[in-house]
Parts: structure tokens; sequence; C-alpha cells
């Protein structure tokens, strides 16, 4: 038994190198407020000069002032112009509440009532105007924190990482998702390329989920990194006590098979790129990605 599991995820938590980026992974930087008085006083120069210098730095200030309204009136006017195209499109996305619903449903694979549509519907919109005034790595943890409780996910003791280097050495892959739940992400992603690959890489951690439930020992044996083993205690502490085939709603047993086979014959992209494009897991999660992307047009 573990003394600690919390502290050995936290110690083994890493899952940045090429044998653990396996299942789920994802494909494709003179100052003009300094007072003129102070500047003058400084100088041995003639009255005459203090007074033409006066009139030359003042001059200098008024354009800088100048510019730095034009500038801030211009990305004013930008931003006004992006939340406006956003209330717009959601005006649209609001007007079809039984497309948002089923979109969402099949998306995220659960029943979502039409109220529930509404919340998720505002919160996204949020969450869009977020991403035209907040740095692109808080656009990012928000998407992942909205979409992992979207999945039925929030309660999951999982983390979302970015990197600023590439996964495996390798630049094409845009994300993964580890043996122990855990998001990566890249850093330099673009806001749709990140939006969705985040939604891509949850799509896996819910087929990780029902895997675990449906085939729990053979789950724990197909997710073992070659660097160290995973106890099942600590599977257990992430997805909690299997359910087994029969535990499993019916809605989802089907779900829960593919997950739970593809888990144990997942074919990364290094071995094969036809074999990782054809590949269930991989089709279900890049339809889940590019599924809710085009529906809310992120571009």
């Amino acid at each position: 038994m573990i003394s600690s599991v919390s502290n050995y995820i936290s110690n083994n938590r890493q899952c940045e190198s090429k044998d653990t980026v396996a299942f789920g992974s994802t494909l494709k930087s003179v100052d003009s407020t300094t007072p003129a008085d102070e500047y003058v006083s400084s100088s041995k120069i003639t009255q005459k000069g203090n007074k033409n210098l006066l009139i030359a730095l003042g001059g200098l200030t008024l354009s800088g002032l100048s510019l730095l309204v034009a500038l801030k009136l211009g990305k004013s006017s930008q931003i006004n112009k992006a939340m406006h195209a956003i209330d717009t499109k959601f005006a649209d996305l609001f007007a079809d509440i039984p497309k948002a619903r089923k979109t969402f449903s099949k998306v995220f694979l659960r029943d979502i009532s039409e109220a529930e549509t509404v919340e998720m519907l505002n919160r996204y919109k949020e969450i869009e105007k977020l991403g035209v005034t907040a740095s692109k790595d808080e656009y990012f943890k928000a998407i992942y924190n909205e979409a992992k409780n979207n999945y039925g996910l929030g309660s999951l003791p999982t983390e979302f990482k970015l990197s600023d280097k590439p996964f495996a050495g390798n630049s094409n892959i845009l994300g993964f998702t580890d043996p122990l739940g855990d998001v990566h992400i890249r850093a330099n992603l673009s806001k749709s390329e990140g939006f969705n690959t985040i939604h891509h890489e949850l799509r896996h951690l819910k087929q990780r989920y029902y895997a675990y439930h449906y085939a729990p020992e053979e789950y724990v044996k197909a997710s073992q990194p070659k660097n160290f083993d995973i106890p099942q205690e600590v599977f257990e502490h992430i997805f909690g006590s299997p359910m087994g085939k029969n535990g499993i709603p019916k809605a989802y047993l089907k779900f829960a098979e593919n997950s739970a086979i593809s888990t144990s014959n997942y074919c990364p992209a290094s071995a094969s790129t036809s074999g990782y494009f054809t590949q269930w897991a991989e089709k279900d999660a890049y339809k889940a990605g590019n599924d809710i992307t085009n529906f809310f047009g992120i571009v």
C-alpha cells in the first residue's frame, strides 16, 4: 500500500519523455515622461536656451501623449469590435438551443439539459471575451477548466500543463494526455489550435476514465511507462474504485469497451502515421475537438 498516493503522483508526474508521449496525442516573442523642468535644471544653458528647450520638450511631450492616446483609442476600438463580434455570434448560437444541446451532448458524451446548455453557452461566451483581453495562457487554462467540467471530469485530481518545448523532440505533437490523466499542451499554439487540442485531449481523458472502469487490470498494464511502474492504487486515487463492466451505465458501455480496446492497442504516430489516424481513439477525439471548434466558429 502506498503511504501517500498524492506524494507519489507529485513525484512521478515526469511525463514529457519519449516513452510517455503515447496514448492520446494531438499532431500537426529620450523618455517623454521625464519632466522638462527636471531636465532643464540640471543643464548649464542660457535662459534663452532654457526657453527654447522647454518649448521643444513640451512639443515632444505633447506628441508622445498624442501618440499614446491614439494607440489606446485604437486598441480600445479593436477590443470593442471583437467584443461586438462575440456578442453577435453568440446571439445566433442562443437562437438555436436544440442544436447547441445536441452538439454538447455528443461532444461531452452525456445527456445535457436545455438549462445547462444555456449556462454552458454563457460561460463559453465569457471565456471568448476573456481571450480578447487576457493572456493566451489564461485563456487556455479557462478553456481547460470549462471543458473538463463539461466532460463530467471536474472532480478528477488531474492537471493542465503548458510546455514551451516540443514533446519528445517532435514539434508536430500539439498535446497529449499522460498515464496519470494530466493534459499537456504546447504553449505556442494559436487560440484556435489550443481550443481544439484541449477538447481533443480531454476526450482522451474521458476514454481513459471509462477504459479504467471497464477493465482496470488491463488498463493499468497498458498504461505503464517504460521508465517506472505506476501502482494500481494511484489510478484508483485518480479515477476512483473500478466500476467494472456491470457498473458502467448502459449508455456508455460501448464507448467504455472501445476505450479499453484502444488503450491496450494504442498506435503512436511514431510507430505508424496511418495507424495513428485510423485507430478508434484518435478518430473519436479528433471528431470531438473538431465538432466543438466548428460549432463555435473558432478560427
